[in-house]
């Protein structure tokens, strides 16, 4: 774990020598050296680092011999497996191309739309979103695909941008299947009719999510008869480890983000809502409504994923800014920062399997 504090500590060091607030060559700057960090870290780990590493390491050796017919895994996944075994036989550089997709979609995005470069790179890495894609590669590449798919979108709108985000949301789920669920939010945006009709604002939006998950939880067997009936792979997962109810981790999520729904309500009441801040505040909703959907059947939780990365790279830095008092504003983003900090301390060292990622090893 050693080596994660010493790149937060470089990366604050970073942040604090370059102020990336204080222009766009100094934020271009900071995300630049920033996503090197990261890669190189992301890239070069060992084939143990990572929950599921080695299951793609083990295909990845095989991807020329496997049987993509027959499959449990997307086509898309299997075949950019085999378009980069072409090139190089060496599972590192797949590691490392992996890791350059997800961690520079990220910086990307927060490149074009963070409030606060700093803090949005420090909450990636401790909200562990950055820890995933070391471990789910099929699924942080349909986020990342998905991630571009909605800058193109919420910046710049043209004819040509609108092609081709709608082309990256039908890639995504040949990634990961999962990523069709980011249909939702994606709908409401791309059509401007719809997006000028949402008439939300911050207390609305927590009222509703709080009445939407508690009825999903209470409804939990319609809601996952529907789950199957759209997605009857899923069923499979019923009998393994994914098929338990899981409380004490799940509670654990959904009171983390619910925490940041409802401080970032109460700082961003007082504004008109942004489009920018309604995708911020649809991500967190359906991020909390998904996790509470988890203490019943675990594996629901990874579609929560497919939302949570816009909670820290994005609705922090959002609230967070908004306070004009200087000091103020730095003792809200150390608090958000410090909490999150031991959230990822807390897991790394009681419940390290969720990720493993601990210890660390390069290759």
């Amino acid at each position: 774990m050693l080596i994660y504090l010493v790149l937060i500590l470089i990366i604050l060091f970073l942040g604090i020598a370059i102020n990336p607030r204080r222009s766009r060559q100094r934020r271009k700057a900071f995300l630049f050296l920033s996503f090197l960090d990261l890669t190189v870290i992301s890239g070069l780990r060992d084939y143990s680092v990572g929950a599921d590493t080695e299951i793609y390491v083990s295909l990845f050796n095989s991807i020329d011999f496997y049987n993509m017919s027959s499959s449990r895994f997307e086509s898309g996944y299997l075949y950019f497996m085999k378009l980069v075994h072409r090139f190089s036989d060496n599972p590192t550089v797949f590691l490392f191309l992996c890791s350059i997709i997800c961690i520079g979609a990220a910086c990307h995005f927060i490149y074009v739309f963070s409030d606060d470069p700093l803090l949005s790179v420090l909450l990636y890495v401790v909200l562990k979103p950055y820890f995933f894609q070391m471990t789910g590669l099929r699924q942080a590449l349909a986020i990342s695909i998905n991630m571009m798919a909605f800058l193109l979108i919420l910046d710049k709108r043209t004819k040509r941008r609108s092609v081709l985000s709608l082309a990256l949301m039908f890639l995504a789920p040949q990634f990961h299947s999962v990523a069709y669920i980011s249909f939702i939010p994606y709908i409401l945006f791309f059509f401007p009719r719809i997006r000028n009709r949402l008439r939300m604002t911050p207390s609305s939006s927590l009222k509703w999510t709080i009445l939407i998950s508690a009825v999903a939880f209470l409804a939990f067997p319609f809601v996952l008869d529907l789950l199957f009936y759209i997605a009857p792979q899923y069923a499979l997962y019923l009998s393994g480890t994914w098929g338990d109810s899981n409380y004490f981790a799940s509670m654990f999520n959904t009171l983390i983000q619910m925490a940041f729904m409802v401080v970032g309500v109460i700082y961003l009441r007082r504004f008109e809502t942004t489009d920018l801040e309604k995708f911020a505040l649809i991500m967190l909703s359906m991020t909390i409504i998904s996790v509470t959907l988890s203490m019943r059947l675990e594996i629901i939780g990874r579609i929560s994923t497919e939302f949570s990365i816009y909670t820290g790279i994005l609705f922090a830095p959002m609230f967070t800014s908004v306070v004009e008092e200087p000091k103020n504003r730095l003792l809200l983003k150390s608090m958000v920062f410090l909490s999150s900090f031991a959230y990822m301390l807390v897991t790394f060292i009681f419940r390290p399997e969720w990720d493993g990622v601990v210890p660390y090893i390069f290759i």
